[in-house]
């Protein structure tokens, strides 16, 4: 949803929080003036894999004095998701369509140590970022709304990009 909104081209309703509103124009003592969808945007998850994929290996050994270690490896995630675009009117499909994500994260970590009489040194390195599936669905979330963009009429379109408000031709 967040992500639709901030295409500017749609006015967007989070049917969620209606009770909320709802409640919020009591208090105010307003009455409630909801207005329908022109679109609805539904999907399925057709494949969701947060371990898709991915290798681990490590090494180590003694060299000259220096103990070291290393290890690391890759992680793939894979989503997917079969989407519509539903004319809330007359429940005529504008276009359905298949968007997926995918993400890889790298994990490498190291030891290095001196071995001698009364020395001891250590130290670690790891690279850490978020988890595969979340980068997974943000690649997703975002090719959905480049097809959603591309694949919805203008005529429903009611911003512009720059948020002014679309000229219909």
């Amino acid at each position: 949803m967040t992500a639709l909104i901030n295409t500017n081209h749609f006015i967007l309703y989070d049917r969620s929080v209606l009770a909320q509103i709802q409640q919020e124009a009591y208090l105010g003592g307003k009455p409630l003036n909801l207005q329908g969808a022109e679109l609805l945007v539904v999907g399925s998850i057709t494949a969701f894999e947060p371990d898709a994929g991915g290798t681990r290996g490590g090494g180590g050994g003694i060299l000259g004095g220096l103990l070291g270690a290393f290890g690391g490896g890759q992680k793939r995630s894979y989503v997917a998701v079969d989407m519509r675009i539903v004319d809330a009117q007359s429940g005529a499909i504008v276009s359905a369509f298949r968007v997926e994500g995918e993400a890889t994260d790298v994990d490498y970590g190291g030891l290095l140590g001196i071995l001698g009489p009364g020395a001891a040194l250590g130290g670690g390195l790891k690279q850490y970022e978020k988890t595969p599936m979340g980068k997974a669905l943000a690649v997703m979330t975002s090719k959905a709304v480049e097809e959603i963009i591309k694949r919805t009429p203008r005529s429903y379109f009611k911003y512009a990009p720059d948020g002014k408000p679309y000229q219909q031709p």
